[in-house]
């Protein structure tokens, strides 16, 4: 999976997208996946299924926000 929406943003920009608050922030504000779009996100922006498909880089990034390393 690299993105399932044309508009979220796109795997491999993923790590990158996480380390801008206020990128995060946006989406969610917006309570919009930064992958899929899907509404229902967690504290990184990212919905639960999508979540669940991430590993690597993406998801150490995401983990960060999930565990209260990041603001």
């Amino acid at each position: 999976m690299t993105r399932w929406n044309a508009e979220g943003v796109h795997l491999k920009d993923l790590p990158y997208a996480l380390s801008r608050v206020d990128i995060v922030s946006l989406y969610r504000n917006m309570n919009r996946c930064m992958l899929c779009m899907r509404v229902g996100v967690n504290e990184a922006g990212v919905c639960g299924v999508c979540y669940s498909m991430l590993d690597g880089e993406p998801l150490k990034a995401v983990l960060e926000w999930t565990m209260g390393k990041r603001p």
